[in-house]
């Protein structure tokens, strides 16, 4: 049966607001590591618009791919089955992409792209509906232009593996996917994600580098993926302060949720 995405975030959510995308092309506007005013100008004082550039990658083989693409607002996302996308795109073949200059003026807490096949394919195809959290602010003036982010394309054959487990149920229930990182954005193998506070989760799955092994590791494989069951969250759309832990490495504590039909996707990276 054909299920309908929602669309996430991978920063707090709280309010739904309206929000429109400028028509100005994000190639070569201004300072990308300015203010959004600056990386994306010609617009009033009181606006702020940014891009997103980066790369679609999949997930288990790491190869570009061309990927139906979009920014989400944080907003409304765990409330809604289809909160609105700011503007639809694909990817290149190769998985490269520069999003056009979008308004974030009234956008709170960051941006997430989505990625799947089609935009409204659910979980059809050859990739399950997930978003990458891509940049968070609370400040405008931390509302600046993304450069070089990678946006993770997650098969749906793994998907479904982890949906026999016996305690993931993607469709019903959602799961927490992600990538623990370190500072310079490499895998992590030997990390183990945690609550916010340190203290363990109830359970965490972290398949084998292949993705063949989904239950026997104990950390981190090579790959640096985890998966966590809603349960592990108390159930789906509640948020969840997560972080890592690896010898004496600190990590970013991140957001969290299980979003039904919807794949959370959070990098949790080392910090300098």
């Amino acid at each position: 049966m054909k299920k309908t995405p929602s669309l996430i975030l991978t920063v707090l959510v709280v309010v739904a607001l309206g929000i429109g995308w400028g028509a100005c092309s994000g190639d070569g506007n201004g300072d990308p590591d300015a203010n959004g005013d600056e990386c994306c100008p010609g617009h009033p004082e009181d606006e702020i618009f940014i891009y997103v550039q980066g790369t679609v990658r999949d997930l288990v083989t790491g190869q570009g791919l061309r990927a139906a693409i979009a920014p989400v607002s944080p907003m409304n996302a765990l409330g809604s089955t289809n909160p609105p996308r700011i503007l639809d795109m694909f990817s290149d073949a190769d998985g490269t992409f520069e999003t056009e200059c979008f308004d974030v003026t009234r956008v709170e807490l960051g941006i997430v792209m989505f990625c799947d096949d089609e935009a409204d394919d659910g979980a059809e195809g050859t990739y399950y509906p997930v978003g990458t959290g891509v940049k968070s602010w609370l400040l405008a003036d931390e509302k600046v232009c993304v450069l070089d982010t990678t946006v993770h394309a997650v098969p749906n054959e793994l998907i479904q593996a982890l949906n026999q487990l016996e305690d993931i149920d993607a469709d019903a229930d959602g799961v927490a996917l992600g990538l623990v990182l370190d500072a310079s954005g490499n895998p992590i193998s030997g990390a183990q994600v945690t609550k916010g506070d340190g203290t363990a989760l109830d359970k965490v799955y972290y398949p084998s580098a292949d993705y063949q092994d989904l239950t026997s590791g104990t950390s981190t494989s090579a790959s640096g993926f985890y998966a966590v069951p809603a349960a592990s969250f108390g159930g789906a759309r509640l948020v969840k302060n997560i972080t890592a832990s690896e010898g004496s490495r600190t990590f970013s504590e991140n957001k969290s949720a299980t979003v039904p039909g919807f794949g959370y996707f959070v990098e949790i990276v080392e910090q300098n």
